[in-house]
């Protein structure tokens, strides 16, 4: 009678075969964390879009001051930090879709008035020139908290000009140097 011996690679097979599992697991886990990542960093740009288009929004709104005349000189006048505008300071609730639970955003806007004398700007009215202001700068800061419980910001500006003037912002500094003739 024969015995049958075991063979020297025997317990290699079975070896192999537990590191080839080891390393698929691992590729797996690793697969795994990409897909997170990618889901994390799609909702924090869609949180970032959101952002950004809701200070485009505020900041269209305020370009559009001015452009109707004399029917925008109430609102013209309103403007000041929070306040005035037709549209409110505050908290925004902005749906992103059917993955994402609708995200809250803080809306604030401050507003510089500017002054004109011998083509300089001024934040203050001078002795002479225009005592009123004719250009107003608002800078426009939408806030969010991602999902890391981070405050974000995001900020945006514009300036629009007295309703009862045609010119450009470029020509408005031309406009102390200019004396009437009698």
């Amino acid at each position: 009678m024969s015995v049958i011996q075991p063979s020297p690679r025997s317990g290699m097979v079975l070896l192999e075969v537990l590191l080839a599992m080891i390393m698929m697991t691992s590729v797996l886990l690793g697969c795994i964390a990409v897909v997170q990542n990618f889901q994390q960093t799609s909702i924090a740009t869609s949180l970032y879009g959101a952002a950004m288009n809701t200070a485009q929004r505020y900041r269209s709104h305020f370009s559009l001051v001015g452009k109707k005349g004399f029917a925008d000189l109430p609102i013209f006048v309103q403007i000041a930090p929070n306040a005035g505008g037709l549209l409110p300071p505050g908290n925004n609730t902005v749906n992103l879709g059917p993955h994402i639970a609708p995200h809250g955003y803080s809306v604030s806007w401050h507003s510089t008035e500017k002054y004109t004398q011998n083509a300089n700007v001024y934040t203050t009215a001078q002795s002479s020139g225009c005592p009123y202001p004719l250009i107003k700068h608002i800078d426009i800061t939408v806030s969010w908290q991602n999902l890391d419980g981070n405050m974000l910001s995001y900020s945006t500006q514009t300036a629009i000009s007295h309703p009862l003037l045609s010119a450009h912002p470029d020509k408005l500094f031309r406009l102390d140097a200019t004396v009437p003739t009698p």
